[in-house]
């Protein structure tokens, strides 16, 4: 059971997952600290926010989600982040950024 739900707006999970769901939920956290409903058969989420769009993830398992707006970015970033070869693959890509914001 993993969805992927893509709503416009900003939502807080105590509004989003009952619209979605179509009942009232009680949240709890897992024991990593991950969202989850406060039941015998726990749903596990997470959502990430741009600008317009909030992402909410579902699953029957601890669940994350990123979400990025694509702009310019910075190549000496690159080596924080990434490994030697993931680095060597963004600069040989035909279009840097994008292969940045696909590892990314």
């Amino acid at each position: 059971m993993t969805e992927i739900h893509v709503v416009s707006g900003r939502l807080p999970h105590d509004r989003l997952l009952p619209a979605i769901l179509g009942r009232e939920v009680t949240l709890s956290r897992g024991r990593y600290g991950k969202p989850m409903t406060a039941e015998r058969k726990p749903i596990y989420f997470n959502t990430a926010h741009t600008a317009s769009l909030t992402f909410l993830a579902l699953a029957d398992c601890e669940i994350g989600i990123d979400a990025e707006e694509i702009g310019d970015y910075d190549e000496a970033v690159l080596p924080l982040y990434f490994t030697a070869a993931e680095i060597e693959g963004c600069r040989a890509a035909g279009n840097p950024k994008e292969a940045f914001y696909k590892l990314w």
